[in-house]
């Protein structure tokens, strides 16, 4: 199966945060991403998280659809010590239109900065 194409309205559709474990002692960086699949969106993370022992940390993918009221999340769970990543991840974040994507985690990090993907009507 084949991606869809960029829309004209996207915006950023990659950010970066860094953060700490919800479990264990790592601390590390991660990578998000939104890309285009049919009528849908493709998540995408990879990670580095260093520390000692087992640690988890829960990533939340939040889309809001400009002009409503419709919301969505998607969680993704990290493990480390050491690299952790999903190839696309294809997700339904609700009917077409543009959305704005913020990436939080269940434990203290940075703000990553927001992504705007517009989702085309499958055709």
């Amino acid at each position: 199966m084949a991606a869809g194409p960029a829309a004209a309205a996207d915006g950023n559709t990659t950010a970066s945060l860094y953060t700490a474990s919800a479990t264990g002692a790592c601390l590390g960086k991660v990578n998000v991403g939104v890309g285009h699949y049919p009528g849908q969106a493709a998540l995408s993370l990879t990670s580095n998280l260093y520390g000692v022992g087992p640690c988890t940390v829960d990533l939340t993918y939040a889309f809001a659809k400009r002009g409503s009221n419709i919301r969505k999340t998607f969680v993704r769970h990290i493990q480390g010590p050491g690299v952790w990543g999903t190839s696309r991840d294809v997700v339904s974040p609700g009917p077409a239109g543009i959305y704005d994507v913020t990436v939080t985690t269940n434990a203290p990090h940075t703000a990553a900065q927001l992504m705007t993907i517009d989702i085309a009507p499958i055709s």
